[in-house]
Parts: C-alpha cells; structure tokens; sequence
C-alpha cells in the first residue's frame, strides 16, 4: 500500500509538472505571436485561417530592401501594443517567391491587411501612429451612430474626408448592431460598411432627431444612403438597393472633392480609372496655397459633369514631394501649378510650351484636355509624346526597309527585256562612235 501511494503521488508531481511546462510553452507562444511573425508557404494559409486572429497585417519584403528594414522597427514597436486586436507577419520574397507572386507582390516593402479571407493593400500611412489607429478603427464597430450632420462631418475628418451615412426612419432596436439589422436598407449598409472598413467611413443617423437636423443632409426624411463631405453638396445615392450596386457605388465614389496625395494613397488614386487632377501648392505658404486650391474647389464643384466626372482631383505638397515631381517638370519656384496625371500610362499635361500661348487656368487646362487640345508630355522627360511614326529609329528603320525592298524585289520578265534592250541600244551606240 505504501509503494503504491508513492507511485501516485509520484504519478500526481509528474502530472503538475507537464500542466505547468505546457502553460509555460503557451504563454511562450502567446508571447511569440505579439511579435512580428516570419510566414512562409508552409505556415501562411494556416496563421490566415486561425479563427483566433481576426485581422493580419502583412508584411513582403527583401532583405536588402532599404524601407523594408527602415519599417521593422516600427513593426516591432507597435505589435505588442496591438496584440488580440491586429497581428503582425512578415514575408520574405527573396525565399517565398511563389507565395509573393500569389499576393501579387511587385516592389518592397508590399504592405497588405488580410480580413474575413480576403487580402487587400493597407491604406495608411507607415508610422506608428497611423498603423496603431488603422488597427483600433478595424477592431471597433464598422458602422458608428450619429446624431447630427456636424457629428458625421467630424467622423468623416478622421478619415479621408468622406463618410457615407444610411438613415431609416422605421428603424428598430436598441444597440447599433440590432438597428442595422432592422431593415434590408440597414442590412446592406451594414455588410458593405464591413467590407469597406479600411477604406471608408461609415455613420448611422439616429431617428430620435428632429426633422431640422435630419434634413441638413439633403436626402428627405424617410431613408436615405448618402455621402457628405464638409463645405461639399451632398450626394444621393439613387442605385438600386443591393449590396453589389452599392459597393460599387462606395468604391467609385469614396474620393474627398480634393484629396491631398501622399505615399500611402498615390498609387490607389492613380489606378481609380480616371487621370488626376493635381494642385501642387506650397502648404507653408497659405497665401499662395489657399487662393490656388479655392480656385480648383471651384472647378470641381462647378464644372460640367461631362468634363469634372473624368478626373479625380486634387492636392500635393510640392515642397514636400519635391524630387518626386521633378519628373514633371514641377520645380519649388513655380509653386503652385497644375497639371494632369494619367498614372498607368505615364503621361502628363500642363500649360502649353508655345511662347506664343498664354497661361491658361486650372478650368481651360481641363477643359484643352478633356477635347484633346493638349499635347500630352512623358513623365520623366518633359518633351511632348510624338506619334509613334515620327520616332527617328522608326523613319530610320522604314527607309532601311524600303532600301532593301528596292534591291532584292524580284525583276520581272518584262523589265529585263527592256533592261536588255537598253543595253544593246547603248552597245550599238558605241560601235557607232568607233
């Protein structure tokens, strides 16, 4: 009996001790994921899947990439502040090139959030702070109640000026979550607003409001979608109610009037679809900058749709970007100028170069180029983009070509007759002379 109550209590210690070193192994592990976690092929699909992490931010880089070894400090920092709410992975493309291709990875470093299985770029800013509030916007509710017009203005500003706001004078319920699902109307704002999240703002209109407050939206006063923007007329959404029609109506339509340009927005404004339209100002020098962007708010608010629906406005810091803009032609002195962008293509318009042209305003810029008045330019060169035919390898090709043609086609059985008959004439000729 004794030996026996040995063996269990040696049996219970052994027992405690796989408990405890288990717990410690997880808190390990726990401890590890508030870190930036290296994903591979072998682990990627599966860290994706976990129910457990709701929301990633991924990471692709080469190790011999500058930026990506500026930004993984920061990364480093933020991750445990942001454990249980964003977790962090990083890629190494230089090794995971197949899983890097997937992602449609094509410069370093590729930043991307992956949400609900699906992955899209990340759309702020690459400091602590943006990176730290992008993750508590994505943790909080994606649709937030508001009980005014200046309530949803304030919202929209935390953003990138725009928030689109539903409002259901039927609607039902106590907490936010059960009035969006009140209704097909709040149904489909809700879906969308989760799915646009890192991209948009989104506002639900309190119906204990009186009709005053409710109409400064412009939208009547039974149910509405419609976005706002401060200083701007707003915009009925007027689509049919479906979640297709109405994301797409919030991708096309989720630009400010002037949205100011930057790293983290360039490339996603430059691909919208539309050339950009862009004030370059000095922003330390208000008294040049203001009067310059109140006269492109004017243009894009004024214009005829015809002509402002093709571009999408807006701003740059022309002292900021400079280097950038030098390719151009953008210099510091000229400030502030404007020209336009067609980014895939790499084409560029601005004023004329004839002497003989006067400086034309922001509106007869859009307005030449909207009618192919204006010669476009290359980026990078500042010379106007010549037909493909007035190339000189062209026309020096072409004359080489027909050179050759002219040599080598065959001689038909006609003109060696006549080229015999030629010959023997002169021959005859020269035995005359004799």
């Amino acid at each position: 009996m004794k030996t026996g109550k040995k063996n269990w209590k040696f049996t219970s210690i052994i027992a405690l001790l796989v408990i405890v070193t288990t717990n410690v192994v997880v808190s390990v592990q726990d401890f590890a994921d508030v870190s930036v976690k290296e994903l591979n092929s072998e682990n990627l699909d599966r860290s994706l899947a976990d129910p457990s992490v709701g929301l990633w931010f991924l990471k692709f880089y080469a190790p011999w990439c500058g930026h990506c070894k500026q930004l993984a400090p920061t990364l480093d920092k933020v991750a445990p502040q942001l454990a249980g709410k964003m977790a962090f992975g990083k890629i190494d493309c230089t090794v995971e090139k197949r899983v890097c291709e997937k992602f449609g990875v094509k410069s370093y470093p590729t930043l991307k959030i992956h949400r609900d299985g699906v992955t899209f770029p990340y759309p702020g800013e690459r400091s602590a702070e943006s990176i730290i509030a992008f993750a508590e916007k994505m943790s909080s509710n994606s649709v937030v109640e508001v009980s005014s017009y200046d309530d949803a203005i304030e919202l929209g500003l935390k953003g990138n000026g725009v928030v689109f706001v539903a409002y259901d004078s039927e609607v039902e319920g106590e907490t936010v979550e059960e009035k969006l699902q009140s209704s097909l109307r709040l149904q489909i704002f809700s879906q969308i607003a989760r799915k646009q999240q890192a991209m948009a703002s989104f506002a639900l209109l309190s119906t204990n409001k009186e009709e005053g407050e409710i109409s400064k939206f412009g939208a009547g006063n039974e149910a509405f979608y419609v976005k706002i923007e401060k200083d701007v007329p707003s915009e009925i959404y007027t689509g049919a109610l479906k979640s297709t029609d109405f994301l797409e109506y919030v991708q096309n339509e989720n630009f400010a009037l002037i949205t100011e340009l930057g790293a983290s927005n360039f490339r996603a404004m430059g691909d919208a679809g539309k050339p950009l339209a862009i004030a370059v100002i000095n922003k330390s020098s208000p008294k040049t900058s203001a009067p310059f962007l109140t006269e492109l708010r004017n243009v894009a608010i004024n214009l005829t749709s015809e002509i402002k629906d093709k571009y999408v406005f807006c701003s740059m810091d022309g002292i900021k970007w400079g280097r950038f803009l030098n390719q151009f032609d953008v210099k510091g002195g000229d400030l502030p100028t404007f020209f336009i962008l067609d980014v895939p293509k790499k084409k560029y318009w601005d004023q004329p170069d004839s002497a003989e042209a006067s400086t034309l305003s922001i509106e007869e810029i859009l307005k030449a180029h909207a009618k192919g008045d204006l010669p476009a330019k290359v980026q990078g060169s500042g010379k106007i983009a010549s037909p493909w035919y007035f190339n000189p390898w062209v026309i020096f090709g072409m004359v080489m070509v027909s050179i050759t043609i002219f040599f080598l086609w065959p001689i038909s059985e006609s003109e060696k007759r006549e080229i015999n008959a030629t010959k023997s004439s002169k021959e005859d000729d020269l035995k005359k002379d004799k």
